[in-house]
């Protein structure tokens, strides 16, 4: 081979040749794709969306789009994953604020674009695997325990862990307040 881009003269060889491709991950890109862009179908009329995402209430109505370019269809569905996790760390948000000051979310506590729909979240006075498996055994909520990766918990808030419960745009606000209900019942 020589160094120049692949042509007739030198067989299609050059140090450029990119190898084998990696057929799964071309895979699920393209399965990714589709499913962001299914949901952009769905729920994505971008005719109805406001400039703003935090100017949509929860009783507006996204409208399903007609066919859209594969590039709308994206900006619509991450518009409305937004829309949906906004709702939800809103809704948990508040509804753990309510519940007892003996139950706290660790990091950021407003709902803004800096606060994800992931959250740590500890009891006082109550062992974070235990706190899990109560939820996880006694009520059906799907959660996590430990440090996360996130060596800094007993410095910063001094416990060694936290109960993670992390909702996605596919979660109710139905999900979020069966979760509220189970920690409010844990609390009392």
């Amino acid at each position: 081979a020589d160094n120049r881009l692949p042509s007739i003269e030198n067989c299609f060889m050059s140090p450029f040749e990119t190898g084998t491709q990696q057929f799964e991950n071309i895979a699920g890109a393209s399965a990714a794709l589709d499913y962001l862009a299914s949901v952009g179908q769905r729920f994505g009329g971008i005719d109805s969306m406001p400039s703003s995402l935090y100017s949509l209430t929860a009783e507006q109505e996204i409208k399903p789009s007609v066919h859209l370019d594969l590039s709308t269809l994206l900006d619509a569905a991450f518009f409305v994953i937004a829309h949906q996790e906004t709702l939800i760390k809103q809704r948990f948000l508040q509804g753990i604020a309510d519940i007892s000051p003996k139950l706290r979310v660790l990091g950021h506590q407003q709902w803004d674009q800096r606060r994800t729909s992931t959250f740590a979240i500890d009891i006082e006075g109550m062992p974070h695997e235990l706190l899990t498996e109560t939820l996880v055994k006694k009520h059906g909520v799907i959660c996590t325990s430990g440090n996360h990766y996130c060596t800094f918990w007993q410095d910063t808030f001094g416990i060694p862990g936290a109960t993670r419960l992390s909702f996605l745009h596919y979660n109710t606000l139905d999900d979020v307040d069966s979760a509220l209900s189970a920690l409010e019942s844990i609390i009392q």
